[in-house]
């Protein structure tokens, strides 16, 4: 039988007893002192506590900063506990590892979505650290800049500044705000050799709005059309080194062709990413011009509606991926 960290009532460890300790020991205001027992035995009353501090230190790791590996808020008294416990030493090929800092999309948990997983699945093997961005992804207009600040603080005060690698990924509106921060930040950055910025490796962008006109990774199996960029009017002026833009056909977001269809699209885009009911692109605008050009142009819109409504009820261009290649891309470019 394959092995299961212990996670039921009756499982045992042998470091179920230094965990009670460390969880007993007085500090934790929902766990009385010396209320767990002695025992190597997983009880409920284990069970309750673990999952209360595992809540706390997940909170501390994605929003405060506390160094990873983060925990899981299920009860599973795994190596993630024990690590963060100090139950359990680090290997000593886990020091020194790149970093990868991944940005979730819109409604995105920051645990779930093609970046993390992706991410997550190299922390597991021990070839890297990860650690998300928390943001408000949930308010319309998207609040994207709460992202680019958390975002720039990880990388600048989480992140060691001799890392030996360093990437940054993002899916839908994590993607709007890595790729800003790309541009903005860590290119110049790089290019002035300030530290960590130097150590920039690449990344991965899923379903990114500001996609650049004709770029896809090479792996992508039903890839937009050569014409095709992202709805983002201010779309990436090219690829960025090491970084790969993960896109499929059909995705609303991340594959736009020049049409008048595709700009009513663009103009709804902007109005939800961006606030902008008003000037150049705007729905306003777009509105202004159906109100004096009545005909085709309305079949037009109406088309990019349905194929909206459509979008909303299948996500699969924009959120389903083949992450065996992602992973790749990711070791090649940390060269681990």
């Amino acid at each position: 039988m394959a092995y299961a960290p212990p996670q039921r009532v009756g499982d045992r460890h042998p470091l179920i007893p230094a965990a009670k300790a460390y969880l007993h020991n007085g500090k934790f205001s929902y766990c009385p002192k010396g209320s767990l027992g002695t025992t190597d035995v997983y009880t409920g009353e284990f069970g309750v506590v673990l999952r209360q501090w595992e809540a706390a230190t997940h909170y501390q790791v994605v929003f405060k900063g506390r160094p990873g590996p983060d925990v899981l808020v299920q009860g599973i008294f795994d190596w993630r506990d024990q690590r963060q416990m100090g139950l359990l030493d680090p290997p000593p090929e886990q020091k020194g590892l790149p970093w990868i800092v991944t940005v979730a999309g819109h409604l995105g948990a920051w645990d779930s979505g093609p970046a993390y997983l992706t991410a997550r699945w190299l922390e597991e093997h021990g070839l890297a650290r990860v650690q998300a961005v928390g943001y408000d992804n949930v308010s319309i207009p998207f609040q994207s800049q709460t992202g680019s600040v958390e975002l720039d603080r990880v990388v600048r005060e989480v992140v060691p500044a001799d890392t030996p690698g360093l990437v940054i990924c993002g899916h839908s509106q994590g993607s709007i705000i890595v790729s800003d921060y790309l541009e903005k930040v860590v290119l110049p950055g790089k290019a002035r050799g300030e530290k960590p910025f130097t150590a920039f490796k690449g990344g991965l962008l899923f379903g990114n709005p500001r996609a650049p006109v004709g770029v896809v990774a090479p792996w992508i199996t039903d890839p937009p059309p050569p014409d095709s960029e992202g709805l983002d009017p201010d779309c990436l002026d090219g690829p960025i080194p090491g970084v790969a833009e993960v896109r499929r056909r059909g995705d609303l977001y991340a594959d736009k062709r020049r049409s008048e269809a595709a700009e009513y699209g663009q103009a709804v885009y902007l109005a939800v990413a961006k606030g902008q009911l008003f000037g150049k692109d705007s729905l306003a605008e777009q509105l202004g011009e159906l109100a004096t050009d009545f005909g085709p142009e309305v079949w037009a819109m109406v088309s990019e509606m349905v194929a909206g409504v459509t979008f909303a009820v299948n996500m699969d261009a924009h959120n389903v991926f083949d992450l065996g290649p992602c992973v790749t891309h990711l070791r090649q470019v940390l060269a681990v």
